[in-house]
């Protein structure tokens, strides 16, 4: 329960509403995706392995999963993520749909 005497600024409500909106994305958005199907391309051994050690440090720790894939040229195992994480560590996307100027460039 919050106590509305404990909030006296608009900064204060501010920091505990962006609080509770992450909370809410990361219970209840739990779709689970790779990294291909997230970027919608093949992310390699590098951002695979940064991604990983990312989700290894954050507080609190994203659930993993994974799955085995053949197609395209690989076969194995690949990691899954919280859809919430990776909007986090890749900012949110590529804003399809968005009003934002910022967009992933993929080269």
């Amino acid at each position: 329960m919050i106590i509305a005497d404990c909030i006296k600024t608009r900064k204060q409500f501010k920091k505990l509403m962006s609080k509770v909106e992450k909370y809410r994305r990361r219970t209840m958005n739990t779709q689970m995706m790779s990294l291909y199907d997230y970027l919608g391309r093949a992310a390699g051994p590098d951002l695979g392995q940064q991604v990983a050690q990312s989700a290894a440090k954050s507080k609190p720790r994203p659930k993993m999963e994974t799955r085995y894939v053949n197609q395209g040229g690989y076969k194995g195992d690949v990691i899954l993520y919280p859809k919430w994480f990776l909007d986090e560590y890749f900012g949110g996307g590529t804003n399809e749909g968005k009003g934002g100027n910022k967009q992933l460039l993929f080269g």
